[in-house]
């Protein structure tokens, strides 16, 4: 149901002139909660409606009817509603309303024979429904009135049996009535009552939150909310239930800040550390604050190197106290944290970054690049370059030219590899890539910039800042990428490639992809290694493989990618430690991580060769996307919340384990089939705490299990055993 923008409307009587005389009736009378209701056909007419015949041509004496005379039929059955209708292929009803906003609920079918109609309301084309001998749809939609009369618009088979109108009424009185900091810390809002209202619902934002959320029901008109905090500005709305269940719009909005800007805000704390944790929980403490009130606590799984603390932070405790358990850690992989104190004047700084975690750390950095031996180096000074091996190779003012240059200068024929160092920063056309032979090292220290073509992206356009084609033993230390090219590295059909520590920051284009496209009977490319890869702003995938046999991958952090984080296609024995994906694919189907293309497939069977320690999502469209036969895959944790499509959809996936963490919502995890494949099936997700979402199989898969599942304000929906 798409719901437009409500306003209050205006009451009156209407005058009905029919056939047998004049009948006056309250239409839309102040204070009636009753409907306008339509009866369309030659049967006999169901109580409470108006009769509307092939004949009942419109005129403003009526107030109601249709623009020409169209067929009607009587089955006789199944009720006086049903049993008769109108037809034709291209007609309209109208009826003259007040200006405002209307709920409809529209009948069409025949208990005879099979319909298809289409309607436009008030110009907006709602679509074709349809209903088999014997069954009626019933369609319900919301529309605004603005020139006094509604119009509907009726097409196809044109059948309609039966329509129902709703004013819709608005609330525009919400104010604030109190707000309290302490000892108590409350909002309350209120506003003028409906008669019309059975509930009320109240949604709030809180500075910070992407949208309004629901946060409690009320039958009065004022409701406390308990819940505010000191130091947050919040927006509240409402909007009211009748007794036949439609929900009005959201009045207008209230802001509230919980702040007394007589009181002065304190410091940060100081001395935040980490005193204790264990594989499940860590214990944080810190120093005390004069004129404190309480202390929150923030955490993040995003490293602050890479990103804005208060961007990424989700604030988990509040307490009076010097000291703060963290219960809910599902990860060995890093998780950062910062504490705040507050009073009625607001909130402090922020405290230093404390962090632990133990397993390997990735450093993000680039401080490593350069050192030791080397075979040539290119050099900037100003704006131009100089290449040495052995002697001065090329100077000019082409970092293209100068990068190229110096890996031609290297060994011809060589059989080990052979080290290249850029040493400074410039700018390439995206019509051009380095190209990197066989046994080739190629380190980056400072920024290529790819000055974009303007062409969108494409997969035809080989063209890289970097690009390996048919070698072996290549590695790229470091490199960092802004700009628009159509790739930032392109691997084809090649062995033994390592990327080290690769940040691209583009502005368009496709991150990395690895393939061996040019024949997909073979997989053309093995034995890959990638450490680290920060990737953000492509219009494509970060990073994408296809056609990979054997790749190991340390982390991969996405943001904002247009498409995928990481996307697998037709790859096996894929071993990634951690994925981060921050609104990666954000309006799309797309996901943090995402497999396709039968990957996974091996010898005909799906047995487990896609490995993955955890995948780490916020925002974007999807956490985890399994489609197309792909498989074989075992996650060891997940932590996924706020994604705009499902958390994780499997579709057509096989043997797929995801082994334990959380998803919060506010969206599902999906099992899912289309019927051109075979079924979804072998899927286990065990000790997931699952936080304001929902589990749906539908249809059902073959030996899908869910165990050990956590249900914080969550429900299941599954076929098999939970």
């Amino acid at each position: 149901m798409i719901r437009k923008r409500f306003s209050m409307f205006v009451l009156m009587t209407v005058a009905l002139l029919v056939s047998s005389g004049l009948f006056a009736m309250t239409a839309l009378a102040e204070g009636n909660e009753q409907p306008l209701k339509f009866d369309f056909g030659n049967g006999p007419t169901a109580d409470g409606y108006l009769d509307v015949t092939s004949t009942t041509i419109y005129s403003e004496e009526r107030g109601y009817g249709i623009n020409k005379s169209v067929a009607e039929r009587d089955r006789g059955e199944p009720d006086d509603l049903k049993r008769d209708f109108l037809l034709d292929g291209n007609y309209e009803f109208k009826v003259d309303l007040p200006n405002g906003d209307y709920y409809l609920k529209l009948i069409a079918g025949d208990n005879i024979a099979f319909n298809r109609s289409r309607f436009t309301i008030e110009g907006e084309n709602i679509g074709s429904f349809t209903s088999n001998a014997g069954q009626f749809a019933e369609i319900t939609h919301t529309t605004t009135v603005s020139d006094g009369q509604l119009n509907i618009q009726i097409g196809d088979n044109g059948r309609i049996n039966g329509l129902e109108i709703y004013p819709v009424p608005e609330i525009t009185s919400l104010d604030v009535s109190e707000v309290s900091l302490a000892p108590n810390t409350y909002v309350q809002v209120s506003w003028d009552p409906n008669e019309l209202a059975q509930s009320y619902k109240v949604f709030r934002q809180k500075e910070g939150e992407r949208s309004f959320s629901h946060i409690g029901d009320t039958s009065e008109a004022r409701f406390t909310d308990e819940t505010a905090e000191l130091g947050y500005t919040y927006r509240y709305a409402v909007s009211l239930v009748t007794d036949v269940g439609i929900e009005s719009a959201r009045s207008n909005e209230v802001t509230v800040t919980m702040i007394d800007d007589n009181v002065s805000v304190p410091k940060s704390p100081g001395g935040v550390k980490v005193t204790s944790h264990s594989a499940e929980e860590a214990t944080l403490a810190w120093n005390e604050v004069d004129d404190a009130v309480r202390y929150y606590v923030y955490r993040t799984r995003y490293s602050p190197e890479q990103f804005p603390i208060e961007d990424v932070t989700e604030k988990i405790g509040v307490t009076d106290e010097l000291t703060w358990t963290d219960e809910q850690i599902f990860s060995p992989n890093p998780y950062f944290y910062v504490v705040k104190a507050v009073n009625e004047g607001g909130l402090s700084e922020n405290s230093t970054v404390v962090s632990f975690q133990d397993e390997k750390t990735y450093s993000g950095d680039f401080k490593g690049c350069g050192q030791g031996k080397f075979d040539a180096q290119v050099l900037q000074t100003g704006k131009s370059w100089r290449v040495i091996n052995k002697g001065v190779v090329y100077t000019g003012n082409d970092m293209h030219a100068a990068m190229q240059a110096a890996v031609d200068s290297l060994t011809p024929d060589r059989t080990k590899q052979e080290r290249v160092i850029v040493r400074g920063s410039g700018t390439i056309p995206a019509d051009k890539s380095v190209e990197l032979p066989s046994h080739t090292s190629f380190e980056v220290c400072g920024t290529i910039h790819v000055e974009g073509t303007g062409d969108p992206f494409d997969y035809g356009n080989h063209n890289a800042a970097v690009r390996i084609r048919h070698v072996e033993n290549v590695t790229v230390p470091y490199l960092q990428v802004t700009g628009r090219p159509n790739f930032g590295i392109f691997v084809r059909t090649s062995e033994n490639i390592h990327l080290g520590q690769i940040d691209l920051r583009l502005d368009g284009g496709h991150g990395i992809r690895i393939d061996s496209r040019d024949n997909d009977d073979v997989y053309g490319v093995r034995n890959v290694r990638i450490d680290d890869v920060y990737v953000t702003g492509t219009s494509s995938h970060g990073v994408e493989t296809y056609g990979v046999d054997g790749i190991s991958i340390g982390r991969v952090t996405a943001v904002h990618t247009g498409y995928s984080g990481i996307l697998l296609n037709d790859t096996i024995n894929a071993d990634i430690d951690v994925v981060y994906g921050y609104g990666a694919g954000t309006g799309t189907g797309y996901a943090a991580f995402r497999m396709a293309n039968r990957n996974g497939h091996v010898d005909d069977e799906y047995s487990a060769n896609i490995h993955v320690g955890e995948v780490i999502a916020r925002g974007g469209g999807r956490g985890i996307f399994c489609v197309s036969r792909s498989g074989g895959a075992v996650i060891e944790r997940v932590d996924i919340a706020g994604t705009g499509s499902n958390s994780m959809l499997i579709e057509n996936c096989y043997n797929i384990t995801i082994n334990g963490g959380v998803v919060e919502g506010p969206n599902d995890i999906r099992i899912a089939a289309r019927a051109e494949f075979p079924n979804t099936a072998n899927i286990l997700m065990q000790n997931i705490r699952l936080r304001n979402s929902s589990i749906l199989e539908s249809p059902c898969g073959d030996n899908v299990i869910f165990r050990d599942i956590t249900l914080e304000n969550s429900q299941i929906n599954a076929c098999g055993p939970s």
